[in-house]
């Protein structure tokens, strides 16, 4: 609606809540939160609201109102199982039906799909339950949606809900600190010893000799 509208909206409460008037920075404050309403279903939302309200109707209690004025009163779990056995009486398992109620559809993922619908027991207590706390949380988020002026934004996860885990990075050896002080003194091998060559080697010798030889001098 537009600022204007509004302004008619916000005045039609202080006209009719006389001994709780808005202060102006109040009447500012409602119009801005019910501007992004549609006037024709604000306008039906005060209308009920002054007449059984009491006190100033606050802004949640004008924008459930018109919530419920835009989508016609919330439905129980219990109804929409009902709608459901009764497609599934007239419809059978060859011929699946279209619902125009959406929640009745996504809550129709606790079988998997229409043909498992109608094979499952008529006594299916676990499915039943399960259907009617889906189709209830489907539409409750509706609603809430519809109250706030936004729905609230998609999941962060991107395309990929999950994938493998990344393996750690092989850890680097840090290098061995350098020696130090008498650590760090090189250690040099002593020359191999040239051993003397003997007087007597590679001649012959008769026996006196090495009789002297032995003998020493």
């Amino acid at each position: 609606m537009t600022k204007v509208e509004a302004i008619q909206i916000v005045a039609m409460l202080n006209a009719a809540f006389g001994h709780s008037r808005l202060t102006a920075q109040g009447c500012d404050i409602y119009v801005d939160m019910v501007q992004d309403l549609g006037f024709s279903p604000a306008k039906e939302a005060v209308r009920r609201l002054l007449s059984k309200a009491r006190f100033m109707p606050t802004i949640a209690e004008i924008r459930e109102t018109a919530a419920d004025v835009t989508l016609g009163p919330a439905r129980s779990g219990e109804e929409a199982y009902a709608i459901l056995l009764r497609a599934i009486a007239a419809c059978g398992w060859c011929s699946p039906p279209k619902f125009r109620d959406p929640h009745i559809t996504r809550a129709l993922g606790v079988w998997g799909s229409w043909v498992d619908v109608c094979a499952s027991p008529a006594d299916d207590a676990a499915g039943r339950a399960r259907f009617i706390e889906l189709y209830e949380q489907s539409a409750k988020r509706e609603r809430a949606d519809v109250v706030a002026g936004k729905p609230l934004p998609a999941p962060r996860a991107g395309l990929r809900e999950f994938g493998p885990q990344t393996p750690p990075a092989a850890r680097k050896r840090a290098p061995e600190p350098e020696p130090s002080g008498a650590a760090a003194m090189v250690v040099v091998p002593a020359a191999p010893r040239q051993r003397q060559e003997s007087p007597i080697a590679g001649k012959r010798l008769s026996a006196a000799d090495i009789d002297a030889a032995l003998e020493g001098p």
